[in-house]
């Protein structure tokens, strides 16, 4: 989502070990995606906080570039690259 400039509200699923909101914490941090918990996911969570920000242009817009700014679209070559350097070892 990030690599394609896509703000983001990420709902991880409530059981695992962490990874999807460990995952989505560069995003979060950089202010281009927001979490709700799996189990605050309610309708009215969904009318307080989710229906505002899809009405507020300038906040999204904000999300976006910062989702520019934290995303990276050289995910797979730069792992080719890894595992490269690791084999030439």
């Amino acid at each position: 989502m990030s690599a394609l400039g896509i703000p983001a509200i990420y709902v991880p699923y409530a059981v695992g070990n962490g990874e999807q909101r460990l995952n989505a914490a560069a995003a979060i941090d950089a202010g281009a995606a927001v979490l709700i918990e799996d189990g605050q996911l309610t309708p009215e969570r969904v009318r307080a906080e989710v229906i505002p920000l899809l009405r507020d242009e300038v906040r999204r817009d904000a999300m976006r570039q910062a989702a520019e700014r934290v995303g990276s679209r050289t995910g797979t070559e730069d792992l080719i690259a890894l595992a490269d350097r690791a084999l030439a070892r």
